[in-house]
């Protein structure tokens, strides 16, 4: 790897500091709630995708108002409430802000749902689909509300999670999967079908364990590799992302997710486009600057070692184009 599959060189105007310009760097599973605001905007992340929260005013701010408060310091697209089966995931958890499960009763409500998400400002639309902690969506309402969405040129992102619901996100219409599939073996079958279909998983293999994963986080984490190598080598794309306000992952650009990313087969470019705003900007109408991007001071006689690019990735901080002189377009 060199330099130039970083990113183009480029200076600071206002400094002279010399470096590399890249894509917008930012998180594709986040809940903006759950993170505290100003270490959010501080952070080096350019942009976030908020999966999950309360779309009005509920006793906290509201994913809306955060998106708003955090403004160009972290570009914040968002899926709205989540649309869950009744009594369905995450609606028993405490973490879970007032507001931020929408249940969906029926294939007639379905529309109703996807409206309320998309009138308050929603660029993708979420789905929880977790058997082992309450109902789910038969196949008729998750087809409805995956039909809705896609006539508004919507994506659907879909948590996915017990035996069997890849394959049941995957016949419904979802297209994202919130988490790389980590509690079954997905088959090859089911795999071959999500790459033909050109469904999209995002990573989050560093919630299992956090670097120190208990037996169980472990047996996750490599069900979670497993199923993405098979992913990525049959040409399914991934995503960046790590359930941000899940837990201890940290308010920035993660090591450990990079270095898992490589582990299952992506090279140092496609890290960098599952990182970058590419997938947000052609599935979704999330508003994202197009001249914003990432900047970090690097030596141009770096080596390229897979050390090298996860240094230079999570030094990276938000820049506009206009602060820069005498970089390549």
């Amino acid at each position: 790897m060199t330099n130039g599959s970083l990113g183009v060189r480029a200076e600071i105007a206002a400094t002279g500091e010399v470096g590399l310009f890249l894509p917008l760097l930012g998180d594709h599973h986040a809940h903006v709630q759950l993170v505290d605001a100003h270490e959010l905007a501080n952070a080096n992340l350019g942009f976030v995708l908020d999966l999950g929260g309360s779309v009005s005013g509920s006793g906290t701010a509201s994913v809306p108002d955060l998106a708003e408060q955090l403004g160009e310091r972290v570009s914040v697209a968002y899926a709205g409430a989540f649309l869950s089966a009744p009594g369905g995931y995450p609606s028993d958890r405490s973490w879970a802000p007032a507001g931020s499960v929408r249940f969906v009763v029926s294939a007639d409500d379905a529309e109703h749902a996807v409206f309320e998400q998309l009138r308050a400002g929603a660029s993708v639309i979420k789905v929880s689909l977790h058997r082992d902690a309450g109902p789910v969506f038969d196949l008729a309402t998750l087809e409805a509300i995956c039909t809705v969405a896609h006539r508004q040129r919507v994506s659907v992102v879909g948590h996915a999670e017990g035996i069997g619901m890849t394959e049941l996100a995957l016949n419904g219409g979802v297209d994202v999967l919130a988490h790389a599939p980590f509690t079954e073996v997905v088959t090859r079958d089911v795999l071959e079908e999500c790459v033909s279909r050109g469904m999209t998983w995002i990573t989050t293999f560093d919630i299992h364990g956090y670097g120190s994963p208990s037996p169980e986080q472990a047996e996750n984490l490599s069900l979670a590799l497993d199923n993405s190598w098979r992913f990525a080598e049959a040409g399914g794309a991934l995503l960046y992302g790590t359930d941000l306000g899940n837990g201890p992952v940290p308010v920035r650009l993660n090591a450990r997710e990079i270095e898992l990313m490589h582990e299952v087969g992506l090279d140092a470019q496609a890290i960098i486009t599952a990182m970058s705003t590419t997938w947000l900007t052609r599935h979704t109408s999330a508003r994202i600057d197009s001249a914003r991007g990432a900047f970090v001071s690097i030596d141009e006689d770096m080596s390229g070692s897979l050390d090298d690019l996860i240094g230079a990735l999570t030094r990276t901080r938000p820049i506009h184009s206009t602060e820069l002189v005498s970089y390549d377009d």
